[in-house]
């Protein structure tokens, strides 16, 4: 295995690691902030669980930049097929 393949390889698996636990980690987070009571202040009532207009807001923009995310998963998808590719291994075999 020459060192640039190995290089490749390894660097596109790492890329896609941090792609997935970033996204999972984001995911979480705005699930965490949706179904998260916010506290009762001054002996107000606290509001029927639901989801909010923030809420929504915050949903649709996770939304709109998961496609940046999946961008970087498939170039480190690509990254690792250029590294087996110039190790002269043929995946589709």
């Amino acid at each position: 295995m020459s060192l640039v393949g190995f290089v490749l390889i390894l660097s596109g698996v790492v890329l896609i690691a941090c792609g997935i636990v970033i996204l999972a980690l984001a995911a979480f987070q705005l699930l965490r902030q949706i179904f998260s009571a916010p506290g009762v202040a001054g002996g107000v009532a606290p509001p029927v669980p639901g989801v909010n207009l923030a809420d929504l807001t915050k949903l649709i923009e996770a939304i709109v930049k998961m496609p940046q995310w999946l961008l970087a998963i498939v170039a480190g998808d690509v990254q690792i097929w250029l590294g087996f590719l110039i190790d002269g291994k043929n995946l589709w075999q």
